[in-house]
């Protein structure tokens, strides 16, 4: 799941934060970072309004899952990759 992160060179993580998931979300990064031997980068819940970024991606969710045209508009502008270690 962090391992796609740690190619990137990722050094802050924002999450946005969801009413009692934030505890859940916390365990699984630290477990993954230990797994992987390293403390990783800076992580953050924020709520939705708290920054513009979470903006963008909940946007970009939406017309994905839209689908149709909406999903033709933002094609050219994201990618997918499977993080599930599957």
């Amino acid at each position: 799941m962090v391992q796609p992160l740690l190619d990137r060179g990722v050094t802050r993580l924002i999450i946005e934060s969801r009413q009692g998931r934030d505890d859940l979300d916390r365990q699984v990064l630290i477990d993954q970072l230990r797994r992987h031997g390293t403390a990783g980068f800076d992580y953050a819940h924020l709520p939705p309004h708290a920054d513009p970024l979470l903006w963008i991606a909940d946007a970009l969710a939406w017309c994905s899952s839209a689908g149709g045209s909406w999903r033709d508009r933002i094609a050219t502008i994201t990618s997918g990759q499977d993080v599930t270690g599957r």
